[in-house]
């Protein structure tokens, strides 16, 4: 059996949840967790013998005394987003290791400083564009796992549920919370409730219907231990972990229609959206919901019987299980 190395996140965003679940389904035989000193390191997510913590400067950067160290006596290194270090490639490359970038496309180098063995695609967004530039790709959907997320048929849509990690989602909009803010005031059914479910402080909102819960102190799990609907009317596209959980949850998702949701959920559960062309690391787009469609979308949803919607969120998510994709996943990394 070949030998993996995973580099990991330990901290409270979305690539240290996909961090967690790979660590256990994988099981590496040696993991790099980093410390990007930007966010705080959550030490206690990754303990034992085979973790090593890299802390270096500037943040967000591996030394490549250290990658050389690490990755001895591995045959196969898969990495997040980004290498941390693009000697990382070349260091492999020279070894004779095998290495495997998940990628998220709005932060993929147009011009990349070296080349994996294989990209790993997700989602299918941007999926052939990614082919042009001559790396072998392989899309495989990012796996929820149904037993730690598990399924809850809903009956009627009484409570909206939102889900806010960290603060660059509210910064800079990312899931379009502003845009539900907006909305909230236009929504006629006074029966309904909002619930925002957050790791950092969010405005106040003047409305009896709207509870905001904030704590970093629960497990991602308890996020979706009460809610009907998950509202995400999402402006960036990619990869998106909290569509996957409560579909697994056996929440519906009202969520922008764009690439790649579109691909997955049902049409009558998307919003309609304005697509616009956005420059991040690669020319990408960008969605925008109105609050008045948020708010009719929200209207024609309220206590609405959803017993057949929430068993559809669990078809879905039987789809994209660990349980169905694990097979795929270890023949990535294989070969």
């Amino acid at each position: 059996m070949k030998k993996v190395g995973i580099i990991l996140r330990a901290d409270y965003g979305g690539l240290s949840r996909i961090s967690e679940d790979f660590y256990h389904f994988l099981k590496p035989d040696k993991s790099l967790v980093v410390d990007t000193q930007y966010v705080p390191l959550r030490r206690e997510m990754f303990v034992g013998p085979d973790v090593t913590i890299a802390k270096h400067t500037p943040p967000y950067y591996v030394a490549t005394e250290d990658l050389q160290s690490w990755i001895e006596g591995l045959d196969v290194v898969l990495t997040f987003e980004t290498p941390y270090n693009w000697e990382l490639f070349n260091l492999t490359k020279r070894a004779g290791i095998r290495s495997v970038l998940m990628v998220d496309y709005e932060y993929f180098p147009g011009l990349l400083p070296s080349r994996p063995d294989v990209l790993w695609m997700p989602v299918r967004w941007f999926l052939d564009e990614l082919k042009k530039d001559g790396i072998p790709v392989q899309f495989i959907p990012m796996p929820v796992d149904r037993l730690r997320f598990k399924f809850k048929q809903k009956k009627v849509a009484k409570t909206f549920l939102t889900v806010l990690g960290h603060h660059h989602m509210l910064n800079e909009d990312r899931n379009g919370i502003r845009t539900l803010f907006d909305a909230i005031p236009l929504v006629k059914n006074k029966d309904i409730r909002f619930l925002f479910r957050s790791i950092q402080p969010l405005p106040k909102i003047n409305d009896p219907r709207v509870e905001i819960d904030v704590s970093t102190k629960k497990r991602p799990e308890d996020n979706w231990s009460k809610g009907d609907v998950l509202i995400y009317p999402r402006r960036y596209a990619g990869m998106s972990l909290p569509m996957n959980e409560a579909l697994s949850c056996g929440m519906p998702v009202l969520m922008s229609n764009m690439s790649p949701q579109n691909n997955i959920l049902p049409p009558h559960w998307l919003l309609p959206t304005k697509i616009c062309p956005y420059h991040l690391g690669r020319n990408v787009d960008i969605g925008t919901v109105s609050p008045a469609d948020l708010a009719a979308k929200i209207d024609e949803w309220a206590m609405k019987d959803i017993s057949k919607e929430s068993l559809l969120a669990d078809q879905i998510a039987n789809e994209i299980s660990w349980g169905r994709l694990l097979p795929a996943l270890q023949g990535l990394l294989h070969g």
